[in-house]
Order: C-alpha cells, then structure tokens, then sequence
C-alpha cells in the first residue's frame, strides 16, 4: 500500500513537470494565445475536436489542453458548463471522456520510459548549461547539436568535436552583457581560449566573421524555422 501510494506521488510528480516544463515553452504560449485570441470560441473548437474522436485526443492535443485548462482552473468550468448549456448527453459524455482522457494521456506519459527519458536528457543538458544559455532556444540548438554528433555530453561536461573556430562560432550567438564569456564557455567544454577564437573570427573582415565550415553550424538555427 505505502509502495503504491510512493508510486502515486512519483507520477504526479513528473505529471506536475510536464506541465510545468511546457507551459514555459514557446510552442505552448504561442498555440494558447492562438485560441484565446484568434479563435471566437476555444470551447466551440474543442468540442467539435471532442466529437471527430469520440473524446480521445492524441497525447500532443491532449498535453496542450491539461495545461490550457491547468493554467486558468476557470476554463475548466467554462468548458463544462458550455457543454451543459448544450443541453446534448452525448456532448456531455464527449466532453467528460475528453476531460478524464487529458489526464489519463498524461499518466501514460508519466509511465512511459521513452517521454520519460528524453526529459530527462533534456533536463541532464540544462543543467549543464550557464544560466544564459538555459532557454528554449538555446537548449534546442544544443540538444540538435549533440544529435548530430558535434557534441558530446561528458562526465564534466559538453565536449566539442568539430574546429574551436566553429565552436567559437557556435557559442558566439549567446553573449553574455554584450561579451562573449570566455572563463564559462571554457569550463563548460573542457577548452581554453576559446575567446581568442571569437575574437579572431570577429576581426576576420575577409570572411565576414564567419569560419570554414560555418554553413553546419548555420543549419542547426535554420531547423528553427
């Protein structure tokens, strides 16, 4: 009974993570603001995705609509008493299945060892990274990086294998109060003046700051769009 409880809180837990994680993120802001601005009525919208599957959204769909209804307990009621005013049972049904689905899509995310690993790779490189680099933005062209093999995480750290000059590229995209941090970046990837690098690529007005090779490291903030 106590294991069982133990695992109860552990779930939620990572539950409570996902929701917090996402939430912070841009895909999420942007997906939230487009319904509460751009579409008349979300319940409208929701109702009429709760129909086309019979109240079984996808664990994506599923994820945005806990932490759209998490983040203002309001829309909750709203939902629900917009399903009532209906007056349909089978919107009513459609609408509580959708509801009990979120959080049931939720704990199979808990559960699952695949989700569950990749947050927790995700989480491993943030805290590796200086707190300036701990953004959505940053974290993603890293985590691409260490995809394509020009990265690697160590024991003490991140470990760079293409030209210090790329790296330097790399790194010079995130300074830090307008300077490039060298004694961070230089701990960070176990390197050492990695801010004479920059600063020769700087000073470098033949090849517009930009090193050999430059054209890989481009194509990780290209994926952004």
């Amino acid at each position: 009974m106590i294991e069982r409880e133990k695992h109860d809180e552990n779930v939620q837990e990572v539950i409570n993570e996902v929701i917090s994680r996402y939430m912070k993120t841009q895909e999420y802001q942007e997906l939230r603001d487009t319904f509460l601005w751009d579409i008349d009525n979300w319940c409208e919208f929701l109702e009429k995705k709760a129909k086309e599957k019979h109240g079984h959204l996808s664990k994506e769909e599923s994820l945005f609509w806990l932490c759209f209804m998490c983040e203002d307990r309001v829309r909750i009621d709203v939902w629900l008493d917009y399903c009532r005013d209906k007056g349909m049972v089978m919107q009513q049904k459609y609408a509580k299945l959708s509801l009990a689905n979120l959080s049931s899509m939720l704990m199979d995310v808990a559960n699952s060892t695949i989700p569950d690993k990749n947050i927790q790779q995700q989480q491993e490189l943030i805290d590796i990274l200086p707190d300036h680099l701990k953004t959505d933005e940053a974290v993603k062209i890293f985590q691409r990086a260490i995809d394509a093999k020009m990265i690697e995480k160590t024991a003490t750290g991140l470990k760079w294998h293409k030209t210090k000059a790329l790296l330097a590229y790399l790194l010079g995209h995130w300074l830090k109060d307008g300077l490039f941090p060298e004694t961070e970046y230089d701990k960070l990837f176990g390197e050492s003046r990695l801010g004479k690098a920059h600063n020769q690529l700087m000073n470098n007005k033949c090849g517009d700051g930009k090193p050999i090779g430059y054209e890989e490291i481009d194509k990780l903030f290209k994926e952004q769009l």
